[in-house]
């Protein structure tokens, strides 16, 4: 296929740039719009140099049929969340999900504090941990309740995602309630782990065994939170599927081919 094949692009796109502290680095994000619901697409994504176009594995995905999730991003508390979540009662828009989705992680994240606040952590004799303090604790707990609280939109067709119909936790806010079924990638084990590792012994944190893993997800399949990268060739893509649009995200910028299947 000729240089000038891979830039024909038939949906109009929007390019805007996000500082990750994650990865430290610049990444790229695209927004197609105007693509089909419950239609499968595939991504091919190239790279132009003095030495020509460097094609990469193409990415296959699917839309949702139903517009039942939203991507979200740009947290105020939760700034590592970069993804899709579900629709509730009475919030629809990108804005109101945020916000409301943020708001209700933050305020479980407040009360968290109010523990950790009495417990001595500048007092050196009562240090819990030689290689964690207190900080790492409340960095550990504010990446899992944001994971557990903002529950992440899986496509359809993938095999990582659960169908669920209501929140994984109790929430008070009845706005916040989640009005019709989604497909669910569950928040990645590792988050709880670190949770362990981080806070002392004595807040009787605990992480589920093998048996019951399946409340949460392994790495790879999983919502880890930021934006997850898989890299090819050295590059990283990333793809979210929503009902109007999708969203790839790579270190480098690109030029991409969007071919229906």
């Amino acid at each position: 296929m000729s240089s000038c094949a891979y830039k024909e692009n038939g949906w109009s796109t929007n390019v805007t740039y996000t500082r990750s502290e994650k990865y430290g680095k610049y990444q790229t994000s695209i927004f197609l719009n105007n693509l089909k619901n419950g239609t499968k697409y595939s991504a091919l994504v190239t790279e132009e140099s003095t030495d020509g176009i460097k094609t990469f594995t193409p990415v296959n995905f699917q839309t949702q049929s139903q517009s039942n999730c939203v991507i979200i991003k740009n947290l105020e508390f939760c700034d590592g969340v970069f993804y899709s979540v579900p629709k509730t009662v009475s919030k629809n828009t990108e804005a109101e999900l945020a916000i409301g989705y943020d708001n209700l992680a933050k305020s479980y994240f407040n009360n968290f504090t109010l523990t950790i606040d009495q417990y001595p952590c500048n007092d050196t004799e009562s240090k819990y941990s030689l290689i964690r303090n207190c900080n790492d604790c409340k960095e550990a707990y504010k990446n899992w309740i944001c994971a557990i609280t903002i529950p992440r939109c899986a496509s359809e067709d993938s095999n990582n995602g659960k169908l669920r119909d209501r929140p994984r936790i109790k929430i008070s806010d009845q706005s916040m309630n989640i009005n019709q079924p989604y497909m669910e990638l569950a928040p990645c084990v590792d988050l709880c782990y670190n949770l362990t590792r981080s806070c002392p012994a004595s807040f009787g944190f605990r992480c589920p065994d093998s048996k019951i893993i399946s409340t949460y997800g392994d790495a790879g399949s999983c919502n880890s939170l930021g934006m997850d990268v898989s890299f090819k060739s050295n590059a990283a893509i990333r793809i979210r599927s929503s009902s109007q649009w999708i969203i790839l995200i790579i270190i480098f910028e690109f030029i991409i081919l969007i071919m229906g299947i």
